[in-house]
Parts: structure tokens; sequence; C-alpha cells
């Protein structure tokens, strides 16, 4: 395969890692009558689905990319993503060290590609 594919397949591990998280997220926000269904509802089930293919993808990805640049990219990549996610639809705010942190995080995954 082409290294693109693979690229395009590690920025999809990121944007399922984080839709993942976004689910885990509107379970809590749900009000539930029993403690099992807390932790057995469509929301959790399917972000842990999600993140089950996340994780199969992220695996099959390693075995063509350096795993330094894998690594770096599939577990800081979501960390944006969250903090964009959290902003468009949950209305969170956005604070200076939310900001910066990302910018260390986009930094660090330049200086580990490059």
């Amino acid at each position: 395969m082409n290294e693109l594919i693979y690229i395009l397949m590690l920025i999809l591990v990121a944007i399922l890692s984080a839709t993942s998280q976004v689910l885990l997220k509107l379970a809590t926000k749900k009000k539930y009558n029993s403690f099992i269904f807390q932790y057995l509802n469509l929301y959790v089930i399917v972000a842990y689905a999600i993140l089950a293919l996340a994780i199969v993808l992220n695996i099959f990805v390693m075995r063509h990319i350096n795993m330094s640049i894998v690594s770096v990219f599939s577990n800081s990549c979501p960390y944006i993503l969250s903090i964009i996610s959290g902003k468009l639809i949950f209305k969170e705010k956005i604070s200076i060290n939310k900001i910066i942190g990302a910018i260390i995080i986009i930094i660090g995954i330049c200086f580990v590609v490059i």
C-alpha cells in the first residue's frame, strides 16, 4: 500500500479515538435508572467498539510506519480533537492553557515527524 494510505489511516485513528471520547462524554450527560445502565448503554458500548476499531487500525499502521511517528500522532492528536469537539459539541470554553497545550503538542509532533 501507498504510505499516504497509512497516513490517512493514522488520521482516522485519531478521529475515531476522539469520537469515542465524545460518545463517553455524551453518556455522562444522561441520567440512568440503574448503576448497570450507566456503564452498559448504547453510548458506552458504541464508544468502546469505536475505540477497539481505532486500536486495531493503529496496530495495522504500526506495521508500515515508524512506531515513533504512529505513537506520537495517535496519542497526541486526539487531545487536540477533543478540545475542538468540546467547543463545538459541548460549548466548553477553550482556555489559554488549552491553546498553549495544543500548540506544544503540535510542535512536538512536528519535531518527531521532521
